[in-house]
């Protein structure tokens, strides 16, 4: 049996049923250490450890633990200090909310800020007393090494098996299009394009916080972008049925190597006979081949064979600050309306539960978790999915509320369904919605057990539903079409910037590590644009991400044949003609009547300029719409 891909059978359920009983061991241990007054931190940090196996912690394992020991140690001060005075507290739960939302939201990926907010609204609900307060940060400090600890384990070798994944589908997809090819059948680049996505999105967490990438996992993107031009190549040029069936041969050769059946000496020999031997083949095809030979050699034997492998470092901390603060700190974005309407709409049910004794106004600040959204659904689907799963998430809490009197049963239950999230993987919608429902009111019903009739606690989810659906239409109302703008000149800057380093590559003043990470942010960027589409179709974006890949694609696969071949000087000069004249300085649109006629160099920016125009025009279109 399969489930979102994942082959579900007895060893695999049966070694998940182990991991959830560690789980509950763990929460047994943590609870009978840090007392009742703490048992739901314990929970916050297993639900929050169980969402966050996702993102791979290896990358830097002492940073991503201060920044975990930084959020949670705020979450347990923060929620001291509201004790204080309750306009006070308004003030510092706003800031803590948006902060942390600001900070952990992914746009890119799951909710990683949902636990934690989840476990905020538990410790404000549960405040404790100075002498207490220790005890307290000393049990965030524990959960922040535990869901450290358990990243580490269960993610360890986790990019390499993903990059070979993706490696081995990419040279099957090639071959599969071979043999469509020569059987006379319709070509789709499918395939070959999700193989890729999956092998640079390996990368996206090893990149993304710091934008610094090794020599090794940029060998396997490289390669990635090798195997996805052959593929194109094989595609849209002309060759020979012999040559195609050569070829066929060769990549299998190159399986065989990836799964350990074939050396690298016995490859790089059958693939440099079949340079030899085929050297009227398309030139793409063959650079294609010599780009792979080189970088499986790297990734073989090790960055002592790097040859013309130019600089490899860290991209300037002003890109990295201008992309965390310009492009998101401001009323446009995603990241910031979201983390505003939730701050807002949390510290405001506090306040009037607080200043005024309400205990079950609480209730309302935890259906605000649960509801509040990210942007407005455009389509009529998306909404009626958002019901759907809301509903879902509320029927399911109330039927079991009348049997969840316990305290510790509530935490288990809670246990079991972060257990079947992870399981199962939700990556539909309303599953989601109804997996937060769900942990939201099961975390408000562990607080307040004594709350007197069953109906009032269903009137004030109600009333919390009602003002959540309406604060998402009035405080600051953000559209799906509002990302995709937002998203789509993202994904206009990577191009920009692939085109100015294209350039310095020609001039000999390449960086790596900044192609790396405009590649890898640019396939991320352009994997969320295509998710949203796909929940509101749109032809122009669907154009836009196809020439989009073009222009990142063939520039990455320029880069790095100039970086293995080096370029001539008469070729240099006429490409750095073209880029100055049309690249994203240039101030002019490439004409039509810029022919591609020649040398490989030449040809292939010209291309590039061609699909960066149109890239421009769509993206106006998109953003006009």
């Amino acid at each position: 049996m399969e489930y979102n891909g994942k082959k579900i059978d007895a060893k695999f359920v049966f070694w998940k049923i182990i991991f959830f009983l560690a789980l509950v061991i763990f929460m047994a241990v943590f609870s009978a250490v840090f007392g009742s007054d703490n048992t739901l931190v314990g929970v916050m940090v297993i639900v929050a450890a169980l969402m966050i196996l996702g993102k791979d912690m290896s990358v830097r394992p002492f940073s991503n633990l201060a920044g975990l020991l930084i959020i949670n140690l705020s979450l347990g001060l923060g929620a001291y200090a509201t004790t204080f005075n309750p306009w006070l507290g308004l003030i510092i739960n706003f800031a803590v909310i948006f902060t942390l939302t600001y900070v952990m939201m992914h746009d890119l990926k799951m909710p990683f800020w949902f636990p934690f907010i989840l476990g905020y609204a538990f410790i404000l609900s549960m405040p404790v007393g100075i002498s207490a307060l220790p005890l307290r940060l000393e049990s965030l400090t524990v959960g922040a090494v535990f869901i450290v600890g358990l990243n580490l384990l269960v993610n360890r070798g986790r990019e390499k098996k993903t990059c070979h994944a993706g490696i081995t589908a990419l040279l099957n997809s090639t071959i599969s299009v071979i043999d469509k090819k020569n059987a006379g059948e319709e070509l789709d680049l499918g395939s070959i394009n999700a193989a890729t996505q999956t092998t640079v999105s390996a990368m996206y967490d090893r990149v993304k916080d710091r934008y610094f990438i090794s020599t090794d996992s940029k060998s396997v993107l490289n390669l990635a972008i090798a195997l996805e031009e052959l593929g194109q190549a094989v595609v849209e040029k002309e060759h020979s049925q012999k040559d195609l069936e050569d070829l066929k041969a060769l990549i299998e050769k190159m399986a065989a190597h990836e799964s350990g059946e074939l050396d690298l000496e016995t490859l790089r020999t059958e693939m440099g006979s079949f340079l030899d031997s085929h050297r009227n083949m398309h030139s793409r095809v063959l650079r294609s081949l010599r780009i792979a030979e080189f970088e499986l050699e790297i990734m073989a034997e090790g960055p002592k064979n790097e040859g013309k492998e130019y600089e490899t470092g860290e991209i300037s901390r002003g890109l990295r600050m201008k992309t965390f603060l310009k492009e998101n700190l401001n009323k446009n974005s995603l990241k910031f309306t979201f983390s505003f309407r939730l701050a807002l709409m949390m510290s405001f049910w506090w306040f009037i539960g607080d200043y005024f004794d309400i205990e079950n106004a609480r209730w309302l600040m935890f259906t605000s978790i649960a509801i509040v959204a990210p942007y407005i659904e455009g389509s009529s689907k998306k909404s009626l999915d958002r019901l759907a799963g809301t509903a879902v998430g509320l029927t399911v809490f109330i039927l079991m509320m009348p049997f969840l009197n316990d305290a510790a049963l509530i935490s288990v239950i809670m246990l079991a369904i972060g257990f079947i999230y992870t399981l199962l993987d939700p990556m539909k919608y309303p599953m989601q919605m109804a997996f937060n429902t769900v942990s939201a009111m099961l975390m408000a019903l562990t607080l307040f057990p004594g709350s007197p009739i069953v109906w009032e606690r269903i009137a004030f989810i109600a009333i919390g539903v009602g003002a959540v659906f309406l604060a998402n239409r009035i405080i600051l109302p953000y559209h799906i079409h509002d990302e995709t703008v937002d998203l789509t000149e993202k994904s206009m800057s990577a191009a920009r910037g692939q085109l100015r380093d294209l350039r310095d590559t020609v001039e000999g003043k390449g960086n790596s590590s900044t192609n790396a990470a405009l590649l890898v942010n640019s396939f991320a960027v352009s994997g969320k644009i295509r998710m949203n589409n796909d929940q509101e179709p749109d032809p122009d974006v669907s154009k836009f991400l196809s020439v989009q890949n073009e222009v990142i694609l063939n520039s990455a696969f320029m880069k790095r044949g100039i970086a293995l071949s080096g370029l001539a000087d008469r070729d240099k000069e006429d490409v750095l003609a073209l880029l100055d004249r049309y690249g994203p300085d240039g101030g002019k649109q490439i004409p039509d009547t810029v022919h591609a006629d020649g040398s490989d160099a030449y040809n292939d920016t010209v291309d590039i300029l061609k699909y960066y125009r149109k890239c421009c025009e769509l993206s106006g279109k998109i953003t006009n719409a």
